[in-house]
């Protein structure tokens, strides 16, 4: 597993642009209001928690 160090720094926050079919934006819509996160904050959450298992080093963001 690669080793990755992460600097979080607003200044360079990136936005990205995703699209999702009507089914997975319903599924995903639910499951981030059932976590109690927005819908960016939760795909943003599940993200992370997936790449921590491809990427060592990974951090959980600061809350929203």
């Amino acid at each position: 597993m690669e080793k990755v160090d992460i600097k979080v720094d607003k200044m360079s926050d990136k936005k990205r642009l995703i699209n999702f079919a009507e089914e997975y934006d319903r599924i995903i819509t639910e499951a981030a209001r059932r976590s109690g996160l927005s819908f960016s904050a939760f795909c943003r959450s599940a993200a992370l928690e997936k790449a921590a298992t491809i990427v060592e080093h990974v951090e959980q963001p600061r809350a929203d």
